[in-house]
């Protein structure tokens, strides 16, 4: 897996939206150009292909992606949403080593862009490709008409290398962005990280909620996650509803915990929220932003009878709990 930049020795890194906000000091880069959304392991390794030829000629790394994404605005998914949100992209290639990352806005109009013109007119006045690396099966341009195979012919004809990365797999599995998207809908987070090569995980800043959780002996940091009120929600994927072994990153620590994630049907709660309880702590979290990873799921969501019910069962979510973190240091 791509390993991160010591944040003291790392460049400042950029992000734009037109080429006139691309740094004039960035030429001649080596550039990937997908979707990356999931940034899973087969898309870090098209970010360690472009950081070895940038090693060897003096290039910098810069990302060349899509916001929306193209499958949110071509008809055909309606439903479909990003794995992580272009701020948290943004923050993952920064901490992976980019110098910046160029979106491109997409809509229908720009989806009848040729493979030729895409090239030529938006993505060289914008990054000045040394170096293209993208995956084995990308396409782009009008009817997917841009392949490997026609990259390579329009590099060799611009003076631009051309690389193609093959297939990635982890056990025995290729990875892709539509497994992970199928594993995180089913619930399976393990399976999701595994294909990532690092937790699943979702943030957000801390809400004060209804207390139900300090009043029942386990107080709980609420992050409110309804499409009807975070825009963010209604682009990106969350995982099915459940309760969840998590690990709960806050002000540089890293906690163990175990969050709940959708309504609160036992109260007749609608509202999708996650809900996390760090483990035997007792910390003033509101206003905080913390980073919740998922690590394996313990059940679907249950409507109790009664708050002595409830009760049982959250302790035992958290004796489970204890348990995961306690194998699985």
């Amino acid at each position: 897996m791509i390993e991160p930049l010591d944040p003291m020795t790392q460049p400042r890194f950029w992000t734009a939206r037109a080429p006139s906000e691309v740094p004039d000091s960035f030429a001649q880069s080596a550039v990937v150009l997908g979707n990356l959304d999931g940034l899973h392991r087969g898309h870090q390794a098209l970010l360690e292909v472009a950081q070895e030829f940038g090693t060897r000629n003096a290039a910098p790394v810069v990302v060349f992606t899509f916001d929306p994404h193209p499958m949110q605005v071509l008809p055909g998914k309606p439903d479909f949403r990003r794995i992580f949100s272009p701020e948290v992209q943004t923050e993952m290639l920064r901490h992976w080593g980019a110098s910046g990352v160029y979106y491109q806005h997409f809509d229908l109009d720009f989806a009848k862009t040729s493979a030729e013109d895409f090239l030529n007119q938006c993505l060289v006045p914008a990054v000045k490709p040394a170096a293209i690396v993208v995956g084995f099966n990308f396409r782009f341009g009008q009817g997917r008409q841009g392949t490997p195979e026609f990259l390579r012919e329009w590099g060799s004809r611009h003076g631009v290398k051309i690389l193609v990365v093959e297939p990635v797999n982890y056990l025995n599995e290729t990875v892709s962005s539509s497994k992970i998207r199928a594993a995180l809908l089913a619930g399976d987070v393990h399976h999701a990280g595994q294909l990532l090569g690092f937790p699943f995980f979702l943030q957000g800043i801390v809400e004060k909620g209804a207390q139900r959780g300090r009043n029942l002996g386990f107080p709980t940091a609420n992050m409110m996650w309804s499409t009807s009120v975070d825009p963010v929600a209604k682009t990106t994927l969350t995982p099915a509803f459940g309760v969840y072994v998590t690990r709960t990153h806050f002000q540089g620590n890293v906690l163990p915990s175990v969050s709940h994630l959708g309504p609160i049907p036992t109260f007749s709660d609608i509202r999708p929220r996650l809900e996390t309880h760090i483990l035997d702590r007792d910390l003033a979290l509101y206003g905080e932003t913390l980073r919740v990873e998922f690590l394996e799921k313990l059940r679907d969501p249950v409507k109790f009878e009664g708050l002595d019910a409830l009760k049982a069962q959250i302790d035992a979510d958290c004796a489970a709990a204890r348990r995961y973190h306690r194998e699985h240091p």
